[in-house]
């Protein structure tokens, strides 16, 4: 009997982002299946479609003989009930890099340090980690395969263009970085996400973070890939701001229009003193759009702006 079957199955995303293409297998009653490959092979990707959290794009999928290419969210409880799945969970310490959240595991096992080292060697190279083993788990990426906070940009717009987003040489890491967020991560956002580490110079009025000043405090709430607000820790240091607003300067004399331009009265009122100062704006109507299921944000404003006449 067929436990698992994959037909000539497809799965894309948004911006031509190819997780799945064309596969094909067949796991019979009593086989007991590995599924292994480098991060970003796909392998959640087909755990996901097993259960029905994803619909394929295209090819068919049957469980027990019984197909759930097209099966009706009314179903997809009854399908789980006769599966049992053990999912991964990415409950790994965050300040810690990837060997050493490998490490701590055989520590606590009692494993002499010269097996440890050489087993969680071994398993990151084959999962294709190695060479990523000094990085933190926030750090990796399996759509890009690189790591943004360490790539060149050169490799951030040969990213941008593998991923068909319309930008251009010569640009700044920090650009390159917002492209990709705004085309690839947002738009497959779905559950309530708050997204954080944001670039300092894409957020000139925010306080850098203590460990990493090229980032700041700052997080966006998205849901179904609808932004609904924005929050930051302010920057109180007057030194720093003055030196923000001047490299926003600097980028509005190239063309940049949404860069802040200087304002002498709030760094003077800064220099007066300011408490340490937080603050939090949510969009009502995009909160409307996701509570009514309303693609249209014209449609939740008492009074949209109208087209001239």
């Amino acid at each position: 009997m067929e436990m698992i079957r994959f037909e000539n199955v497809y799965k894309e995303y948004a911006h031509n982002i190819t997780a799945l293409a064309d596969i094909s297998l067949v796991i019979n009653k009593g086989e007991f299946a590995f599924l292994c490959g480098p991060s970003g092979a796909g392998k959640t990707t087909i755990m996901r479609l097993v259960f029905s959290a994803e619909k394929p794009t295209s090819g068919r999928i049957f469980i027990s003989e019984e197909e759930i290419t097209d099966i009706s969210l009314r179903q997809v409880p009854y399908l789980r009930r006769h599966i049992g799945m053990v999912f991964q969970d990415f409950r790994l310490l965050t300040d810690r890099t990837i060997f050493d959240n490998l490490n701590l595991i055989l520590l606590v096992l009692g494993i002499p340090s010269a097996e440890r080292k050489r087993r969680c060697l071994s398993v990151l190279s084959q999962v294709g980690l190695a060479h990523r083993r000094n990085a933190y788990p926030l750090q990796l990426s399996g759509k890009l395969g690189l790591d943004v906070m360490e790539a060149s940009d050169n490799d951030l717009f040969s990213a941008c263009k593998r991923h068909k987003l319309e930008v251009e040489g010569g640009w700044e890491w920090e650009e390159y970085f917002n492209e990709l967020v705004e085309g690839l991560l947002e738009p497959n956002i779905k559950q309530p996400t708050f997204l954080v580490g944001y670039p300092q110079r894409l957020s000139p009025l925010a306080k850098p973070r203590a460990d990493d000043p090229r980032l700041v405090e700052r997080f966006e709430p998205f849901i179904m890939g609808v932004e609904l607000g924005n929050a930051f820790t302010e920057l109180n240091d007057p030194v720093f701001q003055r030196a923000n607003f001047t490299a926003q300067e600097s980028l509005r004399a190239k063309g940049d229009e949404e860069a802040q331009a200087m304002d002498e009265d709030f760094i003077v009122a800064l220099e007066y003193g300011m408490p340490p100062t937080g603050g939090m704006g949510i969009g009502v109507d995009r909160l409307v759009m996701v509570l009514t299921d309303n693609p249209q944000i014209r449609e939740t404003i008492l009074f949209p702006q109208l087209r001239p006449k």
